[in-house]
């Protein structure tokens, strides 16, 4: 099935969607469809204990005018809803002054498919991993007497992504990624260590190798030092991009940063007018347990709490009407990015 069979749409279709975007004389539009699908696994105590599935579908469509810019989402693929959408990010886009169209050739996207799967994902039964998991946690106890407790975590998704533009250029693609994190606990005497080690790739399933289970039990039992000799400073208006292949690093140092763990040994040092924030690339801890609606659990974060603004505000992050009084207990991945 090709990616535009998938949204249920056609070349016709999509310059329709365009058009409706530029009526209001918009210099540019482009629309971006995504479906994936995220699942994942969790080892506890030697039993796979629980697991996850979600999906985000829909097409988020932007429109340029002069210096302002329009965004509206949907989250149906039908043309209805779509011409809605670009209709809207038409009208947000309306600017003041007359800007005249900007006259940009084709770029000459490639073509997709630039993450080839040996496995897809999808294609495989989630009892096809459960074994996998568990082996991790019996080849730890078993090389290493001192493990105490073992967690293990593979995440998985696939991506199907559609691009159009006002230029008549279509690609897509789709990315899939699988994760795999271990984290043990060791206990000697009263001394207690905690060691992690994790692999990401743009992979199918095929990931689910025994070189990855050995590389993965052996760094957690052997300890890898994630963060070494790092020293930077950051001055204002500085903009910094952390590029790495390993993602448990990238994370213990922002984690760092921000206070949530101490370091082994230096120091951070905060200029004294600076203000910190950061998105957590796991944001499960905000959401646990609560079943509070959307509008209430942002109120607790926000220093104004009149329901006029914090139903602005979620209105801006695409939260609508009454998309307002969610639980958050049933938001999608990506809704609680956005939010």
């Amino acid at each position: 099935m090709s990616n535009l069979d998938r949204f249920g749409l056609t070349i016709p279709q999509l310059d329709s969607i365009i058009a409706e975007g530029l009526r209001g004389g918009g210099n540019w539009c482009d629309l971006y469809f995504e479906d994936t699908a995220y699942s994942n696994l969790l080892l506890r105590d030697g039993e796979v204990s629980s697991g996850g599935h979600h999906i985000d579908y829909g097409c988020g469509i932007r429109v340029l005018k002069g210096e302002k810019t329009g965004y509206a989402y949907s989250e149906s693929t039908d043309l209805g809803s779509l011409l809605s959408a670009a209709k809207a990010a038409a009208a947000i886009s309306q600017a003041s002054n007359n800007a005249a169209p900007l006259a940009l050739p084709p770029c000459g996207i490639p073509a997709g498919n630039f993450y080839p799967m040996e496995r897809d994902w999808s294609l495989a039964a989630v009892s096809e991993f459960v074994p996998f998991l568990k082996r991790i946690g019996e080849a730890i106890t078993t090389r290493e007497p001192r493990a105490i407790k073992v967690m293990a975590t593979l995440s998985y998704s696939i991506s199907h992504i559609l691009m159009y533009n006002s230029l008549g250029e279509l690609s897509s693609d789709t990315r899939p990624l699988g994760s795999l994190s271990v984290s043990a606990v060791f206990k000697q005497g009263e001394r207690i260590e905690k060691q992690q080690a994790g692999l990401s790739f743009r992979q199918g399933s095929e990931m689910i190798s025994d070189a990855n289970l050995e590389y993965l039990v052996s760094k957690t039992i052997d300890g890898v030092k994630g963060l070494d000799n790092v020293s930077f400073r950051v001055n204002k208006d500085d903009k910094i991009a952390f590029v790495g292949e390993n993602e448990l690093a990238q994370t213990a140092l922002f984690q760092v940063l921000m206070g949530e763990i101490e370091p082994d040994e230096g120091s951070v040092k905060w200029g004294v007018s600076t203000s910190r924030s950061y998105l957590p690339k796991d944001n499960s801890p905000y959401f646990e347990g609560c079943t509070t609606e959307l509008v209430d659990w942002l109120r607790q974060y926000s220093v104004k709490k009149d329901d006029v603004y914090l139903r602005g505000f979620l209105g801006r992050m695409l939260f609508s009407g009454e998309d307002a009084f969610k639980p958050v207990n049933v938001l999608s991945g990506g809704e609680k990015v956005r939010c």
